[in-house]
């Protein structure tokens, strides 16, 4: 006859059930009921007393010396359960009660392999914030050759109810390059107030485990371009997902199906960052594979797809491997509504289709047109395009105008013969401390049902053609700019720098620079006004206005009529010259052609410019 523990009827998974129970004596009906803790199957006999199956050929029969149905819902477990460690190494648990009640003593063993751990000399634990309820008196002994730790501690006063620690920060340090290994409760021993009852426990021991790689994370879009690089983040990730900062290892990155080249980085931190291009369209995973220990991770599925390949069909933005009449109505839709999905890249470009190298700019315009009428020109074989060569002689309605304060105008963007036009992209420089751009209105020759886009802030309009084979062949207004003078003296530059595509066997980009002045507008009369201040004590200014202009003189006269003061200004163009805070006025110091201080009285000043002439006075007072 042999001996057999329960545990190992409790692995066999006879009648258990959830919770936490105990063992129902049925020795005399030749039954047993097990009821266990799921994370720990030796509680089922572990108290009140040893229980002894015998195994007989035929039968299975139980006995024990439990004499009624207790139901243990304390736990007394390590926190954390599972601890990662490297060699020289250290980790911090606590030992927990779970749902205790009128806890007035306690005694427990925790054992661990002293090959592979050790308790650091730093390592003794504080008492927990069970033990702080009521007195308690005791002891921690540490035995650091043997590999446990004692704890035996009774109440002096009062007792401990409800979940805590018995003691806190137990400091282990790690010796071994594998430290996998169990911390083990050996014989626990928890009293209850009333003749220290002894109260019924589960057990749940520490996992110990070497902290290792155990995958990566990989960062990448689901949606790539053919032939552009794109880059995916590589994160090594330990068991708990926590960044593996100490990954020192190399890693290759493959696709399925097809091929991939690819730079990385250095792993700083547990992270790199590789660089890919894949040229062939079609769906692909990205896998990043530990060339040692072979641990690997692989992504989702990735769409490749060819440039400007927006949709499938008119519902559906799905790609299909295609250029087709779909994707011209997508690049429609995403150029009129501004959406950056049709950002296909800027004015920066090389290379040549299918496999144009160009990055988006964050904004859908004239460039993205360009880059699209090549790849479908690409995909098409060149069907239906316009006969060779293309040509449009651009102008602007005026090169010169005059504005007043807060006035507005209208400066055109106008094309003669035009012939295969298909887009153009036109960037504004300006003052904007003087004008201000209010609005861009396409003209007749593209109109608002073909491709308009602008953005005032930047100064930049882009417009288009969305025959992409043809263009426009027509004369019209392409573009109407309205600004507003926001200053009585607006003199200053408007620069039109206009970048526009011809279609034809292929698309031929070309570039226009154009600069118009602004100036105030003029008075409709010349005059002179009154000296200010008058009298005058330390200088003087002299306002006028010119309807016209001309060499500007101002000559000073005394009253016995002998000029003392020649103010020779020179050419000023048609203007008002009032403003004194900025010099526009005409300046005299009140002194004489000897620059001596002229005397108090009576002076004379005239204007000429011009077959304008004007005689007003003024006084001087000291």
């Amino acid at each position: 006859m042999q001996k057999l523990v329960v545990l190992g009827l409790v692995m066999m998974g006879l009648g258990i059930s959830e919770g936490f129970g105990a063992i129902v004596n049925g020795g005399d009906r030749g039954t047993i009921t097990l009821a266990m803790c799921p994370a720990n199957p030796e509680l089922a006999a572990d108290y009140p007393g040893d229980v002894i199956g015998w195994y007989q050929p035929g039968t299975l029969t139980c006995t024990s010396n439990i004499t009624e149905v207790q139901t243990a819902t304390t736990i007394v477990r390590i926190v954390p359960q599972t601890i990662y460690t490297k060699k020289n190494g250290t980790f911090t648990v606590n030992i927990e009660i779970v749902d205790v009640k009128d806890l007035t003593g306690l005694h427990l063993y925790l054992f661990y392999q002293p090959s592979k751990v050790s308790i650091a000399s730093n390592g003794t634990p504080s008492l927990g914030s069970l033990l702080k309820q009521g007195g308690w008196s005791g002891y921690t002994d540490i035995y650091r050759d043997k590999g446990y730790i004692e704890l035996s501690y009774i109440a002096t006063s009062g007792d401990a109810d409800g979940t805590g620690t018995v003691v806190e920060n137990i400091i282990f340090e790690t010796l071994a390059d594998n430290p996998t290994s169990d911390l083990i409760f050996g014989s626990t021993t928890l009293l209850a107030t009333g003749d220290y009852i002894e109260i019924p426990v589960a057990l749940l021991n520490g996992h110990i485990y070497s902290y290792q790689l155990d995958h990566f994370n990989l960062l990448a879009p689901k949606d790539v371009i053919a032939a552009r690089p794109f880059t995916t983040t590589v994160t090594a990730k330990d068991q708990e997902e926590k960044v593996f900062s100490d990954y020192k290892g190399t890693i290759v990155i493959t696709s399925n199906p097809g091929t991939i080249s690819y730079t990385l980085s250095n792993f700083i931190g547990g992270k790199a960052v590789a660089t890919i291009t894949r040229y062939a369209v079609g769906t692909m995973t990205i896998k990043a594979k530990d060339i040692e220990t072979s641990i690997a991770t692989e992504t989702g599925s990735i769409i490749v797809r060819y440039l400007c390949d927006f949709g499938g069909s008119l519902q559906s933005e799905n790609p299909n491997n295609t250029i087709a009449f779909e994707d011209l109505v997508w690049f429609a839709k995403y150029w009129r509504s501004q959406d950056p999905k049709g950002d296909i890249g800027g004015q920066n470009q090389s290379g040549n289709p299918p496999y144009i190298q160009s990055q988006p700019d964050g904004a859908v315009e004239f460039w993205d047109l360009v880059i699209f009428a090549k790849m479908w020109r690409w995909f098409h074989g060149g069907k239906g395009l316009a006969e060779t060569g293309g040509f449009a002689d651009i102008g602007l309605s005026a090169t010169k105008i005059e504005v007043g304060k807060d006035a507005e105008f209208v400066l055109g963007i106008d094309v003669k013969e035009a012939k295969n036009l298909l887009g153009a992209n036109i960037t504004l420089s300006y003052d904007p401390e003087k004008i201000a751009l209010l609005s861009a209105e396409s003209g007749n020759l593209f109109g608002q049902d073909e491709g308009f886009g602008s953005d005032l802030e930047k100064g930049e309009i882009s417009l288009a053609s969305f025959d992409i084979d043809k263009g426009v062949s027509a004369s019209g207004n392409m573009l109407n700019l309205r600004f507003k003078s926001l200053v009585e003296d607006p003199e200053s530059k408007i620069r039109v720098n206009l970048s526009y595509a011809l279609t034809g066997n292929d698309i031929e980009i070309k570039d226009r620079s154009f600069e118009v002045c602004v100036e105030p507008a003029g008075p409709a009369y010349s005059a002179l006004f009154q000296s200010v201040p008058n009298p005058a004590r330390e200088g003087v200014w002299i306002p006028y206005q010119l309807a016209e202009g001309a060499e500007v003189e101002i000559k000073v006269y005394n009253i016995l009529g002998q000029v003392v003061k020649n103010i020779d200004i020179g050419y000023k163009p048609k203007r008002f010259y009032k403003a004194l805070e900025q010099n526009s006025a005409a300046r005299w110091d009140l002194t004489n052609n000897s620059n001596q201080k002229v005397a108090n009285g009576l002076y004379f000043y005239q204007l000429k410019a011009g077959k304008f002439s004007d005689t007003k006075a003024m006084a001087i007072s000291r």
